[in-house]
């Protein structure tokens, strides 16, 4: 079973670790500037400073939760291998996406 619900969707798969700020600024980002179908899965390394409380509120993404740090790369390989999609990026939690 893929992660992603729609396949022929752009799927955006967003790295992040505790920078709560971050990530609600970077979401925020991506939800005025992407003005294509898309589906946003976020990648957690295990966050202490509230960012996994505030992903489990979120409606209409996806979060995968790793409980620790793996590295960004085997992070991604192992949520890649997972998504079924047309279009795919990444991004970390510290970018923003402009219209």
């Amino acid at each position: 079973m893929y992660l992603n619900r729609i396949s022929n969707n752009l799927v955006i798969l967003v790295l992040s670790y505790n920078r709560l700020k971050k990530i609600k600024r970077c979401l925020k980002s991506i939800s005025l500037g992407t003005k294509i179908s898309h589906e946003i899965i976020v990648i957690d390394g295990g966050s202490t400073d509230g960012s996994i409380e505030y992903l489990k509120q979120q409606t209409g993404i996806t979060t995968i939760f790793q409980n620790k740090l793996i590295g960004p790369i085997k992070s991604l390989n192992q949520v890649w291998k997972n998504v079924n999609c047309k279009y795919l990026t990444w991004i970390d939690d510290d970018n923003e996406i402009n219209p």
